[in-house]
């Protein structure tokens, strides 16, 4: 009886000191309120605005470790206006879906997004990217932005499973629409059930 006293009481040592582990120390997130408070200014990339702001990456490979394999889905969206200031409420714009980026390889990565055109159903297009070294930024369909408006996500900072960017929305009358966009990784069973949802 007493050497299963002593072997529980060991047991319970053990089981402290590993709870105790620097393993379990929980992992740092992202601070929203920091990055709605920054200001931005811009530098040109062919045409289109881009951050003056750290990156989160430096390297095609930080991307490949970082991103692919994964989907990251948005969380919330914030209108930087023209003086770099950034509005504190999430933007809502008519007819326009959020996006949520699935890294399928080092060269491909999928857009998933509800499509009025196809009637409120989930759309799956797959699109070529890129690690742009110049200006430390993913450009989606590169290939092209030599005659159309190149689509860039600039990842700002990554925490955890979360990650901060700035996104090109569009062009209105000549001026363009940024964003600074909060996005999640989705877990595997949600990235399944996005996938097996999706045309």
């Amino acid at each position: 009886m007493k050497k299963q006293l002593l072997l529980i009481c060991t047991l319970l040592v053990a089981i402290s000191f590993t709870a105790c582990s620097s393993d379990d120390e929980p992992i740092q997130q992202l601070d929203e309120s920091e990055w709605l408070s920054e200001k931005f200014d811009f530098n040109s990339y062919d045409g289109i605005l881009i951050a003056k702001s750290k990156s989160a990456f430096n390297t095609a490979e930080d991307v490949e470790r970082a991103m692919v394999g994964y989907a990251w889905s948005p969380v919330s969206s914030h209108h930087i206006k023209e003086d770099g200031t950034v509005e504190q409420t999430p933007y809502l714009a008519f007819g326009i879906a959020p996006v949520t980026y699935y890294f399928e390889s080092k060269n491909q990565l999928y857009k998933l997004y509800f499509s009025d055109a196809a009637r409120g159903k989930l759309v799956k297009g797959a699109h070529p990217w890129a690690f742009i070294d110049r200006e430390k930024v993913i450009g989606i369909d590169p290939a092209v932005s030599a005659v159309a408006a190149p689509d860039i996500v600039h990842v700002l900072e990554k925490k955890g499973d979360k990650i901060v960017l700035t996104q090109l929305l569009g062009i209105s009358n000549g001026k363009p629409t940024y964003l600074l966009s909060f996005y999640r990784k989705l877990s595997d069973k949600e990235l399944k059930q996005l996938l097996s949802e999706a045309k």
